[in-house]
């Protein structure tokens, strides 16, 4: 009989080896080749660069970029096993879009050869601000019709006031002739009906007219009566004094604080002192000596505006006023300025993105913010709340944000009240394009190759034979009749020839025995087993049971 040996050892060397195959097989340094923009949003005009991220790969590669973007440098370069910047200009207003395509890419470790897909970027690229002209001034035409003097020469007449238009004055007979004088007010209006007037004797009838910058008119009547020569004259008092009321001079004094531009024929002038300054000094010069000033010397001032007028009366009586607006600034506390709303003003309390911080940190009174979104979201998870809970918020734009710049928009509005508030975020979506070569995620199926799957394959096909091996050797280890090479088997075959040679001479020797019997003596089936001694045969038939059942712990 031939017994087959079952080796386990063998079936575990050969497990050792495919998991050694499938464990170094799969350490290959992970490569990667990615494409990604410094900015995503720039002005025409501008630069921006572009990296191509090589790492653990060798070969060269082809730039290329549509017509609103110009490629600076190489646009064939060569990467290995690092990274390499490219600098682009924008030329046109839109989308600059710039492809990076891989020619001859191998992996760096295994010099295997790649056949790696093109990458591009879009950079979105706007307008440059352009500052309007500002608007001309809006030149609103005055409508000053007024006169600030009017008179005679000679025999000027005095009390003039530039809202009183009827005047009436008397002349000498021996005046036959005398000159109209008038300023207005305005620079800009146009005055008629001055100059040298004819005089008859009586009364004689003189209307100065000034029209506006606007087109209006003002009308000045002036009664002019030269005596009859029947007349007896008496002496005018005020023939030949001088009408000069003017200034020549006019300011304040600490001097510090003093005024300039000061003109003779300009009567209003303003100016401005600290708080600090209580009181200050007018002063003034006539033109002529003969005149006489009042209203300067020592004034105090109150806080805000204080009108101080300075008068000019002529040797003839003539007055001019001047007046000066001085302001006193007012005590200032400084206060810190709020850095919330007014509880009654319609905002937001609160607003949070999650997983996203805000720039700048949220306040309400700061309506734009902007944030950087890496992550592949087609939207945010935002959280708004209002000071006020019969607002209504609404949020805009929120939805399939696209690569580049995004605007969402927060409206908080109150029917009520008809109050809205508006809050806009920027999101600048940048989410990184990259492709992983030669690595491999044993989770994901997706991921493996024809490599991998053959492993994968190996591995199975072993753990399958490990488990029938086993049930195997357990079944045979039940069975006491199977075919084992067991520890004493040469022993029990040498025993079980002798037990041949043993029984083919047993019967010979029962034949024997039982002739013998028959003639000596008679005895039954019964007694026959009790009587007759146990054969050769029998004795290594007990034997060899015996020594199978102590041999049989063994399996």
């Amino acid at each position: 009989m031939k017994y087959k040996k079952i080796k386990l050892t063998t079936i575990f060397f050969i497990f050792v080896i495919l998991l050694n195959i499938i464990l170094f097989s799969n350490k290959v340094e992970a490569a990667s080749f990615s494409v990604s923009a410094s900015k995503s949003s720039v002005t025409v005009g501008d630069s921006f660069d572009i990296t191509i991220n090589g790492k653990g790969l060798t070969g060269k590669y082809n730039i290329t970029g549509n017509s609103n973007v110009t490629i600076n440098g190489d646009t064939n370069p060569w990467i290995e096993n690092t990274s390499v910047t490219i600098n682009c200009t924008t030329k046109g207003e839109g989308i600059a879009t710039v492809t990076v395509t891989p020619v001859t890419v191998a992996d760096a470790s295994t010099g295997e050869d790649l056949n790696l897909s093109a990458k591009t970027v879009n950079v979105t690229v706007k307008a440059k601000e352009v500052t309007p002209d500002p608007e001309p001034p809006t030149t609103t035409k005055s409508t000053e019709a007024r006169l600030r003097d009017l008179g005679i020469t000679p025999n000027d007449f005095k009390g003039f006031k530039r809202d009183t238009t009827t005047y009436n004055v008397e002349v000498p007979n021996n005046v036959s002739k005398v000159n109209v004088y008038a300023k207005a007010v305005d620079s800009n209006a146009k005055i008629s009906g001055t100059g040298n007037v004819s005089l008859k004797e009586g009364t004689n009838t003189v209307t100065v007219t000034v029209t506006a910058e606007a087109g209006n008119t003002k009308t000045y009547t002036l009664n002019i009566t030269r005596k009859t020569s029947s007349t007896t004259d008496e002496p005018d008092e005020t023939a030949n004094k001088s009408s000069e009321a003017r200034l020549s001079n006019l300011g304040i004094r600490p001097k510090e604080y003093d005024f300039s531009g000061f003109k003779r024929d300009t009567m209003s002038y303003s100016v401005e002192v600290p708080n600090d300054i209580e009181e200050v000094e007018v002063y003034a010069e006539a033109v002529s000596s003969k005149a006489k000033i009042t209203g300067t010397g020592n004034i105090s001032l109150k806080e805000g505006k204080n009108t101080v007028e300075v008068k000019v009366t002529a040797e003839d009586g003539t007055e001019k006023t001047y007046k000066l607006e001085i302001t006193r600034t007012a005590s200032t506390i400084e206060e810190p300025e709020p850095t919330v709303k007014e509880e009654n003003e319609l905002a937001l309390s609160s607003l949070l993105i999650k997983n996203i911080t805000l720039n700048p940190k949220f306040d309400p009174s700061i309506y734009e913010y902007k944030i950087d979104l890496t992550e592949d979201k087609s939207s945010l998870d935002i959280e708004a709340k209002s000071n006020n809970s019969d607002a209504i918020i609404e949020i805009i734009g929120n939805q399939e944000l696209k690569d580049g710049e995004n605007v969402i928009t927060i409206l908080v509005s109150n029917s009520e009240t008809e109050e809205t508030a508006t809050y806009q975020i920027i999101v600048n979506k940048n989410v990184s394009k990259s492709e992983i070569v030669g690595r491999v995620d044993w989770t994901k199926p997706s991921t493996w190759g024809l490599k991998e799957k053959i492993l994968i394959g190996v591995a199975i096909a072993l753990i399958v034979i490990i488990i029938v091996a086993t049930i195997i050797k357990i079944k045979l280890a039940n069975r006491e009749d199977d075919d084992f090479d067991l520890p004493g088997a040469e022993e029990l075959d040498r025993a079980l020839a002798e037990h041949q040679e043993l029984a083919e001479e047993d019967d010979d020797m029962q034949q024997s025995y039982t002739q013998e019997k028959a003639v000596s003596h008679t005895y039954t089936d019964d007694n026959f087993e009790e009587e007759r001694p146990k054969t050769d045969i029998e004795k290594a038939q007990e034997y060899f049971e015996s020594y199978s059942k102590r041999r049989g712990k063994h399996f």
